[in-house]
């Protein structure tokens, strides 16, 4: 019995989910799953990838600073990618500061946040869209307002590269040719795109659909004589097996005339319904500050430097001081007796 081989690799599955959930919008999911796996689905060179990874770990200054080479060059809008970035760092400070916790009006918290109120008023767009970011101070939640209900630093982390990737794509291309990391190789094999679950999932729905009308038609089933009938993606459904060649099987035994009938050619009408998605409750401060989960010796994960938000590295250094201080006086004392 002749045989037909089908690889499948899974690090192709995850990038069509990867697609799936970044269209979405479920980026919690989506960075988790990189994350885990180490793959990202994407046309990236190296440098656009470590960019991408700063600025999805938070690492605002450390991306200003990476793109510090570019500012002098003419085609570079060097003020737009600094007021994009120092925008998205406001969002999360000012979250920070607005939810209880250690950090909640902190002064080394308020002072960062003034630090990117000095900064946004020189890079601003405009005086009415720096006068807007400004007004946010005076909210007690970010959320309360109607443009960030469902805020949350993963989906604007990935906002903010989507927005910030344009301006530097003519410096750090994707990769034309089989050099760089084995990311950016294997960015070169292939990524998901056009929204390739949803095409194979109602695709593989269709053939369901004409294996079960052939099988119907070939014993006579009078059920299918209205024409194929769509099933479920939950359907329950045996295991995949030999038997799910049976088609294409078919196909090959029919003659040359018969792919030249004429035919009348149908509309595809998709519909999809939408996930609702639920209001989120969690402590985003925590998420903000958290230490990223890296998969190990993975680049781009890596290759990003551990660095906390600098207000936060000062309210850590506020700590550890005076328990350095009160120890050393407690062994002091302990010395004396």
């Amino acid at each position: 019995m002749p045989s037909v081989q089908l690889t499948l690799a899974e690090r192709e599955i995850v990038k069509v989910v990867l697609e799936f959930l970044e269209t979405r919008g479920l980026h919690i999911s989506q960075l988790s799953l990189e994350r885990e796996t180490g793959l990202i689905n994407g046309m990236y060179s190296d440098d656009a990838l470590f960019l991408r990874q700063l600025i999805l770990d938070g690492q605002w200054d450390n991306a200003l600073d990476f793109v510090e080479p570019l500012r002098n060059l003419p085609d570079f809008d060097s003020r737009q990618f600094r007021y994009l970035i120092t925008k998205y760092k406001y969002f999360e400070l000012l979250c920070i500061k607005q939810e209880p916790g250690p950090m909640q009006d902190n002064d080394f918290t308020v002072e960062e946040l003034v630090e990117c109120l000095k900064d946004l008023e020189h890079i601003s767009p405009s005086p009415e869209d720096y006068r807007h970011l400004c007004a946010l101070v005076t909210l007690p939640r970010l959320s309360d307002h109607a443009d960030f209900k469902n805020w949350n630093p993963s989906s604007a982390r990935v906002e903010c590269f989507t927005k910030v990737y344009p301006l530097v794509t003519k410096f750090l291309p994707p990769p034309g040719n089989m050099s760089g990391s084995m990311q950016a190789l294997d960015n070169v094999s292939g990524h998901a795109s056009n929204d390739r679950l949803l095409q194979l999932a109602a695709k593989g729905l269709f053939y369901e659909a004409c294996v079960d009308y052939c099988q119907g038609q070939a014993v006579r089933d009078k059920s299918v004589q209205g024409g194929p009938k769509l099933s479920k993606l939950l359907d329950c459904r045996t295991k995949l097996s030999s038997t799910d060649l049976s088609l294409v099987s078919w196909l090959e035994t029919l003659s040359l005339d018969q792919f030249s009938l004429p035919f009348e050619q149908k509309t595809l009408d998709l519909k999809v319904e939408s996930l609702k998605k639920p209001k989120l409750e969690a402590q985003w401060t925590e998420q903000i500050l958290a230490t990223p989960i890296k998969p190990g010796g993975q680049f781009p994960h890596a290759a990003v430097p551990s660095a906390k938000l600098k207000s936060a590295e000062k309210m850590s250094r506020s700590l550890v001081l005076p328990s350095i201080a009160s120890s050393m006086t407690a062994s002091g004392l302990a010395l004396s007796i």
